[in-house]
């Protein structure tokens, strides 16, 4: 369940920093100004000293087609839900569906809608390609129904990752208008990850 991942301990920073891979700017994208206006523009040097991530290292507002390190994204993540949120991390979903919904034209939530959830589970091997230089994710997808496995990268292992991609389906489904019936994970090993979802 989403309660199970959530409460998933965290794995050691130092872990976490070792995890071979990188990630888009497009995943970490104006992540300084959405903190700013949900806890205020302290939170922003806060989690700059606290995760020892000058601007150098990471830029207030990442360029979309850059690579940064991977772990950038999970200790960010982990980091807002443990110190701002008081370590709710459920309390993430609503304020990334909200920064995910608002970068988005209204161009490209038209043509969304217009094909449908299924299609974009589809297509999540070649965005997966694009977001992620490690790993790959195959989706088995019928009517009113999905399952995506990740396999063959260390980090689909790391707690806080697989919460984000549960949050990435959910909101794929809500986004599209439709309602979501259940949203089961499955462990498959260490460097394997799924999830099943249906809607309505």
């Amino acid at each position: 369940s989403l309660a199970d991942l959530a409460a998933a301990p965290a794995w050691p920073r130092q872990r976490v920093r070792a995890l071979p891979g990188a990630c888009r700017g497009a995943l970490l994208r104006d992540w300084a100004d959405h903190l700013r206006r949900d806890f205020g523009a302290e939170a922003v040097e806060r989690l700059r000293d606290d995760l020892a991530l000058p601007e150098a290292a990471l830029p207030d507002a990442p360029a979309r087609r850059a690579w940064y390190p991977l772990h950038h994204q999970l200790l960010m993540t982990r980091w807002v839900g443990d110190a701002l949120l008081g370590g709710d991390l459920l309390a993430l979903e609503p304020l990334l569906f909200t920064a995910a919904h608002g970068a988005r034209d209204r161009v490209i939530e038209w043509a969304l809608a217009s094909v449908g959830v299924g299609f974009v589970f589809r297509q999540s091997a070649r965005v997966h390609g694009w977001l992620y230089d490690r790993g790959a994710v195959h989706a088995a997808v019928r009517r009113g129904a999905a399952e995506l496995t990740w396999s063959g990268a260390a980090f689909f292992g790391e707690p806080t990752w697989r919460l984000l991609q549960a949050f990435v389906v959910r909101s794929t489904v809500r986004s599209l208008g439709r309602e979501i019936t259940t949203c089961e994970a499955r462990d498959p090993g260490p460097d394997g990850f799924s999830i099943r979802v249906r809607w309505r």
